[in-house]
C-alpha cells in the first residue's frame, strides 16, 4: 500500500519529540504528507482502541490518550505500511528493538511515542475515524 497512518501520543507531544520522529520517517524514505494536531474525547478512544474492550489495559489506555493532544499524520511510499511499521517497533517498550522509534524513545508500553496502522483494514478504520471525510485522500472508495 502507497499510505499509512500513524499519530504521535500524548507523551511525544508533552516531551517535544516530534520534529525528531519526523526526522526518523523521513530520512527512512517515507514522505510525511499531512499531519493534523488533534485531541480525542473518550468516546473517540473507545472506539480507536475497541478491538481492546475485553483486555485489562484498555480503560486505562483510553484514559491516557484523552490526556493530551495527538498529531495524526499520513505517510507515502511503497509498502508504507510495513515500512512505517519497522521503524515504530513492538508495542512493548522492553521488546522494542533500540533501533526503533519505540526503543529509542518509549517510556513504558502506554508511552511510547507513537502509533502506526498495521494493514490496509486499519488504516481504513482509523483513517475515517480520524480524519472523517478527508480520510478519502487517502482511502480508495
Amino acid at each position: 500500500m502507497r499510505y499509512a497512518l500513524g499519530f504521535l501520543k500524548p507523551d511525544c507531544i508533552k516531551r517535544n519529540l516530534e520534529e525528531i520522529v519526523y526526522r526518523i520517517i523521513e530520512t527512512s524514505g517515507l514522505r510525511v504528507v499531512f499531519k493534523r494536531r488533534m485531541s480525542l474525547d473518550i468516546t473517540m478512544a473507545e472506539k480507536l482502541y475497541s478491538e481492546w474492550k475485553d483486555r485489562s489495559f484498555y480503560g486505562p489506555l483510553c484514559r491516557y490518550m484523552v490526556s493530551g493532544p495527538i498529531e495524526v499524520f499520513i505517510v507515502e511510499g511503497d509498502n508504507a505500511i510495513e515500512r512505517l511499521q519497522e521503524l515504530v517497533g513492538e508495542c512493548g517498550s522492553v521488546i522494542a528493538s533500540s533501533n526503533t522509534i519505540r526503543g529509542r524513545f518509549a517510556i513504558s508500553d502506554r508511552e511510547n511515542v507513537i502509533h502506526s496502522t498495521t494493514n490496509e483494514k486499519t488504516f481504513r478504520r482509523e483513517a475515517e475515524l480520524l480524519l472523517g471525510e478527508e480520510a478519502k485522500k487517502w482511502i480508495k472508495l
